[in-house]
């Protein structure tokens, strides 16, 4: 079939305004969102296309990643500005304890009702059985909970004890801003250690959610500061931030994670001069915009009209 890009009629119009609609959302979404690319590794371990180079946490995310203690939040995606949680932590924290060699014992039982998700489970027993953790009332955990830099250093200083490590402190605590009974002693111990230097000069902050690569930073240099090892296959793209901007301009979440894998590393300035018929698309440009069309109803794709005509 003749499919030209400037067809005027009955079908071949419809179909020309319902590609030209989600490629003009599109170059909105990836100029705003920037693209996915595979790109090269340049001896870097770039297993989440979310993990930009020179970024504090790139080698403590490579390491992790290269050690098996993080698979990321879905393929291709670390999340390392998202808040990590009281179950990612436990999880992390298990991993580590089997990456280096302490071959961490699941207890039969779980003490608390709230953990469901089985990658959890396991974990959050573990620390449960080994003191790295009570709970936040009897019988919960909260397990999607993020997880604050106070409650981080306690995490980490458990776990330290529990490695049987010296977790006494000799000097003064250098923050000002960390009262707490609890919290005071594993901060003064992750300060001495390297592990943290604060926020700011004499502050900690310490009810400030941890971040997931803040989060990998700590454990990176708990266990030294290790070379991450070199990627075992081609980078990861991570979709999270396209597809997430897709639902702001007005997609569903479903909608979003239908059309996102079919558009991800075009170029918007292509996909611009397509819109404004400067440029004959590509085939696979095409192809690109007509498969992600049909994620979209009959009747989204005239609402989504509406807004770009």
């Amino acid at each position: 079939m003749d499919m030209r890009w400037s067809s005027a009629e009955g079908a071949g119009r419809r179909l020309h305004r319902s590609l030209v609609t989600v490629a003009a959302l599109v170059v909105v979404a990836v100029a705003t969102a920037g693209t996915a690319s595979a790109g090269g590794t340049d001896g870097r371990l770039e297993a989440f296309g979310d993990v930009a180079p020179q970024t504090f946490y790139e080698q403590p995310v490579a390491w992790m990643a290269a050690e098996g203690i993080t698979t990321g939040i879905e393929p291709g995606c670390f999340g390392p500005d998202l808040p990590v949680t009281r179950a990612q932590v436990a999880a992390f924290l298990y991993r580590l304890d089997a990456a280096t060699g302490h071959s961490p014992v699941v207890p039969a039982s779980l003490p608390f009702d709230d953990v469901t998700a089985s990658w959890a489970r396991g974990p959050v027993a573990w620390l449960a059985a080994e003191h790295i953790t009570t709970g936040k009332a009897p019988g919960r955990f909260d397990p999607d909970a993020p997880v604050t830099r106070g409650e981080f250093a306690a995490f980490l200083w458990r776990y330290a004890r529990h490695l049987g490590l010296d977790v006494s402190t000799g000097g003064e605590l250098p923050f000002d801003d960390v009262v707490r009974t609890w919290q005071i002693e594993p901060v003064a111990w992750l300060a001495e250690h390297g592990i943290t230097t604060g926020k700011a000069p004499g502050r900690f902050d310490p009810e400030a959610p941890v971040t997931r690569g803040e989060a990998a930073t700590f454990l990176w240099r708990f266990v030294g500061r290790p070379a991450a090892a070199s990627a075992a296959g081609d980078p990861g793209s991570c979709l999270r931030p396209l597809r997430e901007t897709l639902v702001t301009f007005g997609l569903t979440p479903t909608e979003a994670a239908c059309v996102a894998p079919h558009l991800a590393g075009f170029d918007p300035d292509e996909l611009l001069a397509v819109i404004e018929h400067r440029q004959v698309p590509s085939a696979e440009v095409l192809d690109a915009l007509a498969a992600a069309s049909t994620c979209l109803s009959v009747e989204r794709i005239h609402q989504l009209v509406e807004i770009f005509f």
